[in-house]
């Protein structure tokens, strides 16, 4: 509690967050509220780094969590770590899940608490060096499909196909 109340009062005056993002416009702005800039931490700089360090990584995203989704492809095709990279159709916060071409209120897994037992999983996994999964691996919902998939490479292999609208706010080919 001591330890705790210490870090509380070492953040007394110092500003949100939020003030430091008003302050940038492009990456390498230096807000005033913390000392870097969004390009010191982004994956793309730090790369090499992170490939060296050679520990597991697991990533969840989302297709509707802004870029999320885009930030965990690049990881993925960008470090050479054994990487598990999750994209599903979830909010922000991993508790709500949408595929707007499947019925309203369908359940899509894993919910919340499955995911929390997958991070629990991955992290044990990880701790113990026998369990490591040393592939890299990209499991990911495919919206309207309504199924997950698995690759090992990205971009996955297209299959060209002119598509139309069909009855029901389907699509068809």
């Amino acid at each position: 509690k001591a330890d705790l109340a210490a870090a509380l009062r070492q953040r007394e005056g110092v500003p949100p967050e939020t003030e430091g993002y008003k302050q940038i416009t492009y990456r390498d702005d230096r807000p005033s509220v913390w000392p870097d800039s969004l390009a010191d931490f982004s994956i793309q700089d730090a790369a090499d780094r992170v490939s060296r360090w050679g520990g597991p990584i697991q990533s969840w995203s989302s297709w509707f969590d802004s870029a999320t989704a885009e930030g965990s492809i690049r990881r993925f095709i960008q470090v050479a770590n054994p990487l598990s990279v999750i994209i599903g159709p979830w909010d922000h916060s991993g508790n709500n899940a949408y595929d707007p071409l499947r019925p309203a209120g369908e359940t899509i897994p894993p919910n919340l608490k499955e995911q929390e037992a997958n991070y629990i999983r991955f992290a044990k996994a990880s701790l113990n060096k026998a369990g490591r999964e040393r592939a890299k691996i990209i499991h990911y919902y495919t919206l309207g499909e309504g199924k997950w998939k698995s690759t090992r490479s990205w971009p996955i292999p297209a299959d060209r196909r002119r598509w139309y609208m069909a009855s029901g706010s389907r699509l068809s080919s």
